[in-house]
């Protein structure tokens, strides 16, 4: 097995956190081995008594092989792959594994965050406008969270304009949210690029790196 294909594992298995990910991953990387043996990774994360428990019984589960089988189809972006963001790797704890949906190739280019309150009003609209009209011409990708408000008016000037778009969002690509921005979400991740750091399934939890994934240079 591959370092990569471990990581991913991981992160979907249960009962590990991202410290005892980081833990496996610079094991491996020191010893160029991949260990398997879920007795000897939660050795190497730390893990305690409890959490041993839980991340064995998950990795030896028919449950587990299921949720393999389920994201085998998805795009997956991680920490280890040439095209992971630069502008990530400076994040506190940055994420270990993506999932992605639509326009890789959007993560290589200069981009813009746009984020603001959810209780936007008519106003934020028109400034999102005016503020992002001008940039049409300017091959720039603008990112937000496709939350309610400002991020919702972010995305839709976007497209407007026929700037590209990444959403960020805090479930898995499989759940909208909120539920009114089904078909944004649907359209962005034809035209656009979807990134989450949620397995499917995975409800509403926190925003995420939105705000450190844009360019140091515009």
């Amino acid at each position: 097995m591959q370092l990569r294909s471990l990581l991913i594992r991981l992160h979907l298995a249960h009962g590990i956190g991202y410290a005892g990910m980081v833990r496996v991953l610079q094991h491996c990387r020191q010893v160029q081995t991949v260990v398997t043996d879920p007795r000897r990774l939660g050795k190497l994360a730390h893990l305690t008594a409890s959490q041993q428990g839980r991340f064995t019984a998950d990795w030896q589960s028919m449950a587990f092989q299921k949720r393999l089988k389920r994201h085998a189809q998805l795009d997956i972006l991680t920490i280890l792959d040439d095209d992971y963001p630069p502008a990530l790797l400076e994040a506190y704890q940055p994420p270990l594994v993506l999932f992605l949906r639509g326009q890789r190739a959007l993560l290589t280019t200069r981009q813009l965050a746009v984020v603001g309150a959810r209780q936007a009003t008519s106003y934020a609209e028109r400034v999102t406008t005016q503020l992002l009209a001008p940039l049409a011409t300017a091959k720039l990708t603008i990112v937000s969270g496709l939350a309610k408000g400002a991020d919702g008016f972010a995305h839709r000037t976007a497209l407007r304009f026929n700037l590209p778009t990444i959403g960020v969002i805090g479930t898995g690509l499989d759940i909208s949210y909120p539920r009114q921005h089904r078909d944004l979400q649907q359209q962005i991740s034809q035209v656009g690029l979807l990134i989450s750091e949620y397995p499917q399934f995975a409800t509403y939890n926190r925003r995420v790196f939105t705000k450190n994934l844009t360019t140091r240079n515009f």
